[in-house]
């Protein structure tokens, strides 16, 4: 850009890197945060979330873990979109314990998750055989008092926590009682 006389401001690096990140070219967006300084411009709270989700979202938790602690170490709150990524990517990874602490500190920073969420860390927690865990952490969320849960929300996640935690008498899918393939044996 500078070779064309074009110089950019903060603005549009982070429109490229948002489109980088969206294309999950994620080395190809830290190029361009990276050459940031060198068109006078400082990353703020947009650039590093996009940098932050991409991240997490290519599957580089380690990376997105360091990106999200600079960001809120300088002062940055990441958007709930970020925050949702993050928490998301680490519970499938079964890094419970940092997905925890990035749900926490989301719902301190007064952003609220959406119910896809919570469910993906507590249904994670479930079938990492640590049942009990999950439920603690349900009722950890109802009772704080910075807006977690309302009441059907918790509803919802209880109840999909106790189908979830039930021992399956079967891991075979269910036949249809009227389709011909069933184990009856029709002799039509």
């Amino acid at each position: 850009m500078k070779a064309t006389g074009v110089v950019p401001d903060t603005y549009l690096l982070n429109l490229i890197i948002k489109a980088y990140g969206r294309c999950l070219e994620v080395d190809d967006a830290l190029k361009v945060f990276r050459e940031m300084p060198l068109y006078g411009c400082d990353p703020n709270e947009f650039t590093y979330g996009y940098i932050v989700k991409a991240m997490f979202q290519k599957g580089r938790t380690d990376n997105g873990l360091l990106y999200l602690k600079t960001m809120r170490d300088k002062g940055f709150v990441p958007s709930g979109g970020v925050y949702m990524s993050a928490v998301a990517a680490l519970a499938l990874e079964w890094r419970f314990e940092e997905s925890r602490e990035v749900l926490l500190d989301m719902l301190d920073s007064k952003r609220k998750p959406d119910m896809i969420t919570y469910r993906t860390l507590l249904e994670e927690l479930c079938r990492a055989t640590r049942t009990e865990d999950a439920f603690q952490l349900l009722e950890e969320l109802k009772e704080r008092k910075r807006g977690a849960l309302d009441q059907r929300m918790y509803s919802e996640l209880l109840d999909g926590l106790h189908w979830i935690s039930q021992p399956q008498q079967n891991s075979f899918p269910r036949r249809d009682r009227g389709s011909a393939s069933d184990d009856r044996g029709s002799d039509d």
